[in-house]
């Protein structure tokens, strides 16, 4: 946050956005910080660093309105109804198109359902290995399964274009289509006269 007389020890605060008045900043709020670090600024007086954890998403009274107090004790929480922020969740993968939700076949598209506030289309997933723990790692990939350049340089081979639409649901009803080409190899044995 850039301005003039910030304090490394100001906070912010992120309230209902239906907060309209300074006083509404005292009450509950979804989450509050203390400046982290104090920096120059090419725009102003100084600029803090805030660490912000919000421990739930905006989807009740968001998106939340932003409340600012200097470290002078004395001054009130002020509220700058006009910067506001949106809290994204993810909640989990819900559906497939086919099969289990926690399995995929190397190579071959599945359309899954993510279900969380905020998801929305053009949102990207990636899928890391269990000991990367960093979706940020150098060389960790960003996947849309319908990414054609992904596939490209990807695959060890030419990728399938599209994935099976459904899995067999019941036996064949129809019998061998050839008959046996081999002849018993014993004749059979006529049964006995009365």
């Amino acid at each position: 946050f850039h301005g003039y007389g910030l304090n490394s020890q100001d906070q912010i605060k992120w309230v209902s956005n239906s907060a309209t008045e300074d006083h509404h900043c005292d009450g509950h709020g979804y989450s509050t910080s203390v400046g982290a670090a104090l920096h120059g600024s090419g725009v102003a007086d100084g600029a803090v660093e805030f660490d912000v954890l919000f421990q739930s998403d905006s989807h009740v009274d968001g998106p939340w309105k932003m409340c600012y107090k200097f470290y002078n004790e004395t001054t009130p929480w002020k509220l700058y109804g006009a910067m506001t922020v949106e809290v994204r969740e993810f909640y989990s993968v819900s559906a497939a198109e086919f099969g289990e939700t926690t399995v995929a076949v190397a190579h071959r598209q599945k359309h899954m359902t993510l279900d969380g506030f905020g998801v929305a289309n053009g949102d990207r997933v990636r899928w890391i290995d269990t000991n990367t723990m960093n979706c940020t790692s150098e060389g960790v990939d960003m996947v849309s399964y319908e990414d054609v350049e992904w596939w490209e340089t990807h695959s060890p081979t030419q990728a399938p274009t599209k994935a099976p639409t459904k899995a067999p649901t019941q036996a064949p009803t129809k019998a061998p289509t050839k008959a046996p080409t081999k002849a018993p190899t014993t004749a059979p044995v006529p049964a006995p006269s009365p």
